[in-house]
């Protein structure tokens, strides 16, 4: 076993958090984060232009924790770009406002990483209903890739109670609370940009995990990390779907689209054509039949055609592990 090394755990993990309309869940997100064995050396909130009162609700943690107000939205890439580009701490923890972390998240997220400089994230085990009981289940506890290039939540909505989970990598970390080595961070960023702010919001995850992939970085999954997240929208729910905003619609086909045009290989292409191409069209027709607003995301890509070519032409330049051992490792920690 690789010994871990010791890590200055008071000061050196930076807390990043992207509010808008979140007044009713942010006080018991913050709350659990100043409740950590291992306080971060730096909390900051930045918000979004809410509307709904959020910002009142931050002012009863003034003196604790930052906020930066945003006088427009910028999105959950932009904020946390900013906040990204303001902060110097080794260690960055990105927390979604409706994220409630035990108590020892941070201490035991810092474990795998003092154990291998290589790690480049972390991911934790993601709750929808509680620390656990015989009803809890699952939210998530990572990412895999289908060969339809369909990312998936690991062992998502199964009980806690029946799901074998062990410490091991897995190809990426959902955005709602990912531990990101700051050496990793700088070594994918695209012209100063850790998220790609063409995404706005949904799916830059996946988008920063297969970057980091393609860098070499290792993903960990740790389920000595828990979290509690009631993922309102449920992956693969059409139903649920047909009661998002058209404007998040469009931005979850966009922006697999950008993931795609971005990351995607010619070799890996030609061997997964027939799960790639028509998982593709069948997005494009269900648009066109159902989400006329989501169209756009075609539109936007015509747009970008350049500013898309020189991000898969820099990341090109970038990547470190040839297209068979990307292939490989789509569907680690898959079972």
């Amino acid at each position: 076993m690789p010994v871990e090394k010791s890590l200055d755990q008071t000061s050196n993990v930076t807390v990043s958090i992207v509010t808008w309309n979140h007044a009713h869940c942010i006080a018991a997100c913050l709350q659990s984060v100043l409740r950590q064995t291992v306080r971060p050396a730096a909390i900051v909130v930045y918000d979004n232009a809410s509307t709904d009162g959020t910002v009142a609700v931050l002012e009863k943690f003034k003196g604790r924790v930052p906020v930066i107000c945003s006088p427009e939205n910028r999105g959950f890439c932009g904020g946390h770009n900013a906040v990204i580009s303001q902060t110097a701490g080794e260690f960055v923890l990105l927390v979604n406002p409706d994220i409630t972390l035990r108590e020892d998240y941070i201490e035991n997220a810092l474990k795998p990483m003092g154990a291998d400089e290589n790690t480049g994230t972390v991911c934790g085990l993601l709750l929808q209903n509680g620390f656990g009981g015989p009803d809890c289940l699952i939210d998530g506890a990572g990412l895999t890739v289908a060969k339809s290039r369909r990312f998936l939540l690991r062992w998502h909505g199964h009980p806690l109670s029946s799901a074998r989970l062990a410490e091991g990598e897995v190809f990426g970390c959902d955005g709602a609370l990912p531990f990101y080595r700051r050496a990793m961070i700088q070594s994918v960023s695209l012209h100063g940009q850790f998220f790609d702010e063409m995404f706005f919001a949904h799916k830059e995850d996946h988008d920063v995990s297969w970057r980091a992939q393609l860098r070499g970085w290792k993903t960990v999954f740790d389920p000595r990390c828990v979290a509690v997240h009631p993922r309102v929208f449920r992956p693969g729910s059409l139903a649920l779907r047909k009661q998002l905003p058209p404007e998040i619609k469009y931005h979850a086909v966009k922006n697999d689209l950008l993931m795609l045009l971005k990351n995607e290989d010619g070799a890996n292409f030609l061997k997964d054509f027939f799960r790639i191409f028509p998982r593709q069209l069948g997005i494009f027709f269900y648009a066109l039949l159902f989400e006329r607003h989501s169209l756009k995301a075609y539109g936007f890509a015509a747009r970008h055609w350049r500013l898309i070519l020189e991000a898969r032409r820099q990341t090109a330049r970038q990547r470190k592990i040839p297209p068979a051992e990307v292939r490989r490792r789509f569907s680690m920690g898959a079972g």
